[in-house]
């Protein structure tokens, strides 16, 4: 017989370790901005940070919030353990290959296996979704950000 319990036990334990985690880092950014401004007027290099840490601290909070309101039950949870190890195990290969291969050559790859592994089957959505994802990634990254990430030997100038 399945037992069921109350859903907001795992919300509540979500929010509250995302919350303790999100004010620790906010609090790792205090006091850093005020000898790092490069031009008069500059936002400090950590204020973007700042902000999507205060905006990720806000929806912990509602996760907590939401975790009492809620009336739902859900069944009990198992780990798979394959599926984790599996997990592990390619994004350390992903790790493995990242300099030598690049960022969208060792990705592309990783987050379809991860799909895959976690269960979805459709390959030509998977493969579609994976693509996309990780070139918009890159492209938000490297074009946008200006944030150098390994390339690969095969592609020079893109």
């Amino acid at each position: 017989m399945s037992k069921k319990y109350k859903s907001y036990g795992l919300d509540f334990i979500y929010g509250i370790a995302l919350l303790v985690t999100f004010l620790f880092l906010f609090s790792t950014t205090q006091g850093q901005e005020s000898q790092l401004f490069v031009l008069k007027g500059d936002a400090p290099p950590f204020f973007v940070a700042q902000i999507y840490l205060i905006l990720l601290s806000g929806l912990s909070l509602c996760l907590i919030i939401f975790s009492f309101l809620s009336s739902k039950t859900a069944p009990e949870w198992q780990m798979d353990w394959t599926r984790f190890i599996l997990t592990v195990l390619a994004v350390a290969a992903a790790t493995a290959v990242y300099n030598w291969l690049g960022f969208v050559f060792s990705m592309i790859p990783t987050v379809i296996l991860v799909g895959w592994i976690l269960g979805f089957r459709k390959v030509w959505i998977l493969s579609c979704v994976s693509t996309v994802s990780v070139l918009t990634i890159w492209v938000i990254l490297v074009k946008i950000a200006r944030m150098p990430l390994p390339v690969s030997p095969w592609s020079h100038s893109i």
